[in-house]
């Protein structure tokens, strides 16, 4: 049956307790001996059994300190050991955790890429076409870039305007802009 060091410790304390209160007993035993009159054998006999009984217990402490210090690195090479066991385990978690998402990572990327649609539009706002030649023209008056975008991708398609250049001029001056359309195909 495995011992605790605190288990140990326990016992020790209880051993010293012990042989504290045989010297004290023993103390009080002659101070008795002396008061009743005992003569010198009664008390040899007498101190002879607390002796044996204090080196019996002084011999249990002993042990029990001897079994104390042998269990102790025992401990502290299991606690190492089983440290290390945990962050081995943790470092090989990750590696499989970072792999698999890596993998996934990678098939989501390839069907995602083979299934993306880029389309790129370009226009122009001003009040004359020639400037905005050889795009498409539209009077910037009241105008909404985002429903031009919506009429080069089409309604419900995710869509991008890029304003690339301007220049004054006329009644409103002149903007050029790009329009990246994206889709998935199913």
């Amino acid at each position: 049956m495995a011992v605790t060091v605190t288990e140990l410790n326990e016992q020790v304390k209880a051993l010293k307790d012990r042989t504290t209160s045989l010297e004290t007993k023993i103390s009080i035993a002659i101070a008795v001996a002396v008061v009743l009159g005992l003569g010198g054998a009664g008390i040899g006999a007498l101190l002879v059994r607390a002796h044996n009984q204090i080196d019996a217990l002084n011999t249990q402490a002993a042990a029990i300190k001897a079994e104390l210090a042998g269990i102790e690195p025992k401990i502290s090479a299991a606690t190492s050991k089983s440290i290390t066991a945990v962050a081995d385990a943790g470092q090989t978690a990750i590696q499989r955790i970072t792999r698999a998402s890596n993998a996934l990572k990678g098939d989501i990327e390839q069907n995602l890429i083979g299934r993306l649609r880029v389309s790129v539009y370009q226009f122009c706002t001003g009040e004359y076409d020639g400037p905005c030649l050889p795009i498409p023209r539209y009077d910037p008056r009241g105008l909404d870039n985002n429903k031009v975008a919506e009429g080069f991708c089409g309604k419900g398609v995710k869509f991008f305007i890029n304003q690339y250049r301007t220049q004054g001029g006329n009644c409103c001056g002149y903007a050029w802009y790009t329009v990246t359309c994206t889709r998935f195909e199913s």
